[in-house]
This record gives structure tokens, sequence and C-alpha cells, in this order.
């Protein structure tokens, strides 16, 4: 997930930013523009403004019910999709605590000799503030640990130069982002990063059982330090604060404006298909030696699946790609848009839970179960959910332009080095955990 990438594309994390209480007579300027507070949605006026002219209002009922009690005074919160935009646009470096990834009491898998050998190299500076190879490493492990898997070592040598250079990039572009909310914002706002960056700690804690040693011995098997990990959460809500006040005030979007999208992305956008999410078994008489035993094979997983197998464990014994994506889940799949016309056809005819026949197509045999049918509709304007998701495309349009312009004159601003040679280190030390990533 890249910072400069993937502006508008996350979902928010635990709450809505909230607005600082600095005045807005303040002298404190960027670019030659006072950093300006966002305006408050008035409690008569209603969600949907729908034909009315002029600026679409913040949702501040919704962003009150998303506050905690104890939130420093003033922090109102922007729409829904305003919170997302800005949520979005400085990602966190740490994954969330997923409980699946708690350590154990195990043994833990050997480190590669080496690995650490360049812990204080740095391969770029931005300001004079280091940014360190193992800390850029760290903090693409559990992408890079899980493309290792799949990737021959070549492979994994160029994709892993690649992010590594995107990494640098973003930790330079926040560390810029950084000082200038560090040097323009108030003592109430850096309060109010400090109470959300708490509130990341607390939430991270609870999703670890509770333990906070649980959670900073997970993090130390990555070589990061959950301490730091609350620092960078507040740099981030920091960071996201001048976003707030610097950017956000121009991206406005009207009601006019989100209509207007609405009407040209009716049938595209907001037109639902009907749609199935199911799950199939394939058979190739060439993988598993003729057409006999391929037969053979696939009316035993039938009759299996009819005695109440799992399903979706019998697929296992599939010849064929499934139909689950990486994290287990079933894509919706529209009607007449699937390539096996056969095994739709079967799908179609039944009710969640029943597994097809037996079908023979294209020289393969095939047997599915359906999981659930989505009859097609048009989703209203009025709707909420349509709304927010308009909002939030649009505020899209107007932020990246605005955004990309802050970045460069930061960049104009700052003194930032990069060391060649110390990427090519800290690719090295990619490549040395890679067999140990590959094994798992």
């Amino acid at each position: 997930m890249r910072f400069a990438g993937a502006v508008i594309l996350l979902a928010v994390a635990g709450v809505a930013v909230g607005c600082g209480t600095g005045s807005a007579s303040r002298s404190e300027r960027l670019d030659g523009q006072a950093i300006m507070p966002g305006r408050g949605r008035l409690p008569t006026e209603p969600y949907s403004p729908v034909d009315r002219p002029g600026q679409l209002p913040y949702d501040d009922a919704r962003g009150q019910r998303e506050r905690d009690a104890t939130a420093p005074a003033g922090a109102a919160g922007p729409s829904t999709a305003a919170a997302r935009a800005l949520d979005r646009a400085v990602p966190p470096l740490a994954e969330p605590f997923e409980p699946s990834t708690a350590p154990t009491t195990g043994p833990q898998a050997a480190v590669a000799p080496g690995v650490f050998m360049t812990i204080g190299g740095v391969v770029a500076e931005v300001n004079s503030v280091p940014i360190y190879a193992d800390k850029v490493v760290s903090d693409l492990e559990p992408d890079l640990a899980a493309k290792a898997r799949n990737l021959g070592e070549a492979q994994f040598r160029q994709y892993a130069t690649d992010e590594l250079r995107k990494q640098v990039n973003e930790n330079i572009e926040r560390e810029m982002l950084f000082a200038a909310a560090n040097r323009l914002l108030d003592e109430s706002d850096k309060e109010q990063a400090k109470y959300l960056a708490e509130l990341w700690r607390q939430q991270e804690i609870t999703k670890a059982g509770g333990s906070v040693e649980t959670i900073r011995r997970r993090e130390a098997e990555r070589n990061r330090d959950f301490d730091k990990l609350v620092e960078e959460e507040y740099r981030r809500r920091l960071s996201i604060l001048l976003l707030q006040k610097r950017i956000f005030p121009q991206t406005q979007v009207t009601a006019a404006e989100m209509r207007d999208y609405y009407e040209a992305n009716r049938d595209t956008e907001y037109t639902v298909r009907d749609a199935a999410q199911f799950e199939m078994i394939q058979i190739d008489p060439v993988k598993v030696g003729g057409r006999d035993l391929a037969k053979q094979k696939i009316d035993d997983l039938r009759a299996r699946a009819a005695g109440g197998e799992d399903f979706t464990a019998l697929a296992e014994f599939s010849t064929g790609p499934r139909l689950r994506n990486s994290e287990g889940e079933l894509s919706w799949i529209d009607r007449k848009a699937f390539a096996l016309a056969a095994v739709e056809e079967a799908v179609w005819k039944l009710q969640p839970g029943e597994v097809t026949p037996v079908i023979e197509e294209g020289g393969r045999f095939y047997i599915a179960r359906l999981e659930q049918k989505r009859p097609a509709r048009v989703k209203p304007f009025e709707e909420e959910t349509t709304q927010d998701d308009i909002e939030e495309k649009l505020r899209a349009r107007k932020f990246r332009p605005l955004y990309d312009k802050m970045l460069q004159d930061l960049r104009d601003e700052s003194i930032v080095r990069t060391d060649p040679a110390m990427m090519r280190t800290a690719l090295d030390i990619a490549m040395q955990r890679y067999r140990q990533w590959a094994a798992k």
C-alpha cells in the first residue's frame, strides 16, 4: 500500500479524524496560504441537500457519534467520506495487530546470519533526519514475506527493489509532511494528535487480548518497537490534521456536483447486476491421468459434498484456479459474465448451500456450490452509502493535485539526500530473509 498511490482507498481506523481548535486568524502559512479549519455541519441541516445549490455541508452529526466522550475539546469531525480520504492520505506504516499472527511460545525461526548487519545504515536524510535501512525493510516485511512465498528468487529481487524504492520515497514524504505539521500547527492540534495516537494504542492492545506484552513481543519478532509505532501514529495523526486544515477546505463538494456524477455513472457504478457467489472444483483429465480417472475423482468429490463435507476443504483437490481471493473471500460474479457458461447456468438453478451435478465443459469436469445470490437493483441517489461514495470520489479528484503540489513545495523547501549504496544494502537485508519467508 503506497503513500502516494492510495490516497482515497482505505476505511477509517477507529474514529473520524478531528479538527484542531487553532484560530483562523493565526499568521502561520504554507505556500502563502493561511491554514483554515473546515466548516462544521449545523445540527438543523439535513444529510442530503440533493439538488440544492451550494457547498455540501459536513455531516457532523455522524462524526459526533463516532467520537469518544473523552476526546479533546473542539474535536469536531468531518463527514465519513472526508475522514476516509484524510485517513488514506497518510496510511499507517504499521499493519494493525492480527491475533492470528501473535507470537507463539515455541522456538522462533532462526534469522539468517548478517540480517541486521546494517542497523543504523542511513538510506536517506530529510533535513538531517535519518531514514534507516533496517527500518524500511521492517516496514515492508508483511508484504515482502507474503510475496516471497509465491515468487522465485529473481522475481522477488526485482519486486523487493521496486518496493524498497517506493517505501523510501514514502518515508521521505512522511518526514517532510510531519515537519511542516509540527511547525505550523498549534498545541491544541498536537494534544488532539496525542489523544488519537493513545486511542490507537489502546485499540491495538485490546485486539492483542488486553496484553501489552503480547503485542510488544509480536512487534519485536518483526524487529519493531511498539512504543515507536505509537509515536509514528502520533506523527501520522498530526500530518492528517495539517491536510485537513491546509487542503480539505479546498475540496468541498456541492450537491449539484454529486447529482451530476450520479446521473453520469448510474448505469456503470450504481446499478447492481444479478450476481452470485459460488465456489468451484475443477478436475482436469490431463493432470490426473486421463478422462476415466478424472470422472471418478469428480464423482467422488460430488458425493462427499452431497454427504455434508465442507466444500471449501474439498476445493483443495481442485486442479484449477480457486475462486476465493488471498483473504479467503468469494467475489460476486455478475450473471452471464462467467467464462464457463454451462457451470454458470447450473449455478443459477441452485439455492444457497446446494451443489451442482457434475458438469463437463471444455474437456474438464466441474462441480460448484452456491454461496448466495444477489438480485439486480439500482442504488438510489438518496441512499447514505451512495452519497458517501460519490463524495469520496469527487473529493479525491480535487485532493490529488493539491496534495501533489503541497508535497512538491515541501520538497523544494527541504534538503533531501539519498544513498544508493545503502539502498543496495537494504535490498541485501531483504534477500537474506527471502529463504526464511519463502519457507513459511
